[in-house]
Parts: C-alpha cells; structure tokens; sequence
C-alpha cells in the first residue's frame, strides 16, 4: 500500500531526479522540503538543498522544520539542515527550539549534535517549560541526565519576557520521576558547592561563610 499524500502538497510527487532545480518554485520547494523532512527522506532532503533558491530557513512557519526533524529524531537531516544554514535556535509558535523538541522526543543523539552545533541549553517557551522540563515530563531519564551534564539549569529561570518556569524538580516529583528527581538533586548541590566555593575565594579573610543550619 502506498503512503497517502496530502494534495496541500501539490507537487511534493514530483520526482526530484528528473526535475531541475530551475523548475521548481520557491513556494514549491518549501512544500518538497518540509514534506521530504517530515517523512525522513534525507536523499531528497539533500538534493532540495542543493538547489539554491530553496533554504531550510522558513521564516513564518509554525513549526521550523528543523524543529520537525528534531522531534522525530532524524539527526541525518538535522546535520544537513545546520551544514545549509539553519538555526538551532529557531523557535516555533509556542516558542520551542529544536532542543526541546528533541528532548520530548527522547533523541539522545539528536541532543548532543544540537548542543555542539550552539544550541541554547537553558531557553524556555511559552509554557515555561526547557529541554530539561519536557525530558522530565516524558520520563526520558538517559536525555535529562544528559541535559544535566551539559549545563541544563536545574532551577531554570523565566526568559524572553514569560513571567514563569515549569521546576523541573517539581514536574519529577509530580510524575513520580524519581530517578530524575535524585539527578536534579544531585546536580543541584554540585552547583551549590561550587558556587560556595567561588564565593569563598572572593570574601575578605576576615570573613568567612556559614552554612544554613549552623548559624550560633
């Protein structure tokens, strides 16, 4: 059975290896570009790319489509994406990045080429949710304990003007994550260790730091 196609694609049958670059719109480009990274297809993904009219920067797109191959895990097209001009920060309409989307789909290997390819680790949406939050919410232990490793804030702050965050402490507890939960802890002390740590170095010698809880 073949796989249906949505006539909103238009061209999208076209078969690539007999048309040229100069035949196809930009409008239509897009639509075989998005549809060839929705459906994995990486060979026409690479060969779309190669025409130069056709860019994988979709300004105006609810959904980016490096976001799309993020959350399916297509780290192939996503290398192809980055390698023609695409950003990893680019955000969808509820302000998701590639990161975070790759994180709710649980795509290790997706997360660590979009981290060295300067993917911001920290950057929350709409709904205050990071990387960090939406691997916690689905259970992804190996992803947020990656994301930890890497510098994901345990404590995230608001950012980009919303005026809250989802803890991710919180959400593990909530969704009775606790392998999660005992990461996030751990990570939290470490960085309260090292932040004491700077502290101390930089304080008069005459004063010194007490801990909470051994106050006289």
């Amino acid at each position: 059975m073949s796989t249906p196609v949505s006539p909103s694609l238009g061209c999208a049958r076209l078969e690539l290896k007999s048309t040229q670059c100069s035949s196809i719109t930009i409008t239509d480009g897009m639509k075989l570009l998005r549809h060839a990274v929705s459906s994995g297809n990486s060979d026409k993904v690479h060969k779309l790319l190669k025409c130069s009219h056709i860019s994988p920067i979709d300004h105006g797109a609810d959904m980016p489509i490096i976001c799309t191959a993020a959350w399916k895990g297509y780290t192939d097209i996503i290398g192809l994406l980055i390698r023609h001009g695409a950003s990893v920060n680019t955000r969808s309409t509820e302000g998701s990045t590639a990161l975070i989307y790759a994180a709710d789909g649980g795509h290790l290997t997706v997360l660590s080429l979009l981290l060295d390819a300067g993917a911001l680790i920290n950057i929350t949406n709409c709904h205050g949710e990071s990387a960090l939050t939406r691997a916690t919410r689905r259970g992804w232990v190996h992803c947020a304990r990656f994301l930890l490793s890497h510098g994901a804030n345990p404590n995230p702050m608001p950012s980009d003007g919303h005026s809250f965050v989802v803890s991710p402490l919180h959400l593990a507890r909530q969704m009775h994550q606790t392998i999660i939960e005992q990461d996030i802890l751990k990570r939290t002390v470490e960085i309260d260790k090292a932040v004491a740590e700077i502290v101390s170095t930089t304080l008069p010698n005459h004063l010194t730091l007490i801990e909470p809880g051994h106050l006289p």
